[in-house]
């Protein structure tokens, strides 16, 4: 009899101790599925701000390869440069900070001392931009035709 309570009393022990980790595997699964609930929380309002952000912007004209302008300052530019050199200048105000032309030429430097270029890519569009304004301007002799 003494065998049958010792033996009562080690399957009553491992019966808690699999009470205890279904318990602990239960809750563990819980916190799984409110983890990936706010996961999947965190994620949709992270999508709806990004759009919210992306509605908000103002729109940007593509004026070269990687280089946008807003298109009301794009506008802008274009109503108050009656000429390309004025178109050239306004454009290069508008797309460079000062800290990015201090220090730097139009085209960069080889002499004995180099000088960084401005950014290329800037530069070409706001070339690109002129040309066309150019011929544009040339064809039909006022900015009024663009």
């Amino acid at each position: 009899m003494e065998l049958e309570q010792d033996e009562t009393e080690k399957v009553n022990s491992l019966l808690d101790e699999v009470v205890t980790h279904t318990l602990h595997f239960t809750v563990t699964i819980a916190k799984i599925i409110v983890m990936r609930h706010c996961i999947e929380s965190n994620l949709l309002v992270y999508q709806v701000i990004r759009l919210s952000f992306y509605l908000l912007q103002e729109a940007k004209i593509k004026i070269g390869k990687g280089v946008y302008l807003s298109e009301s300052i794009f506008e802008k530019v274009r109503t108050i440069s009656d000429t390309p050199e004025k178109l050239a200048r306004n454009l290069f105000q508008s797309l460079f900070k000062k800290e990015e032309i201090v220090g730097r030429s139009l085209c960069g430097g080889n002499g004995t001392l180099p000088i960084p270029s401005i950014d290329p890519r800037k530069r070409d569009a706001i070339i690109s931009q002129s040309i066309y304004y150019f011929i544009m301007y040339d064809m039909f002799g006022s900015e009024q035709s663009l």
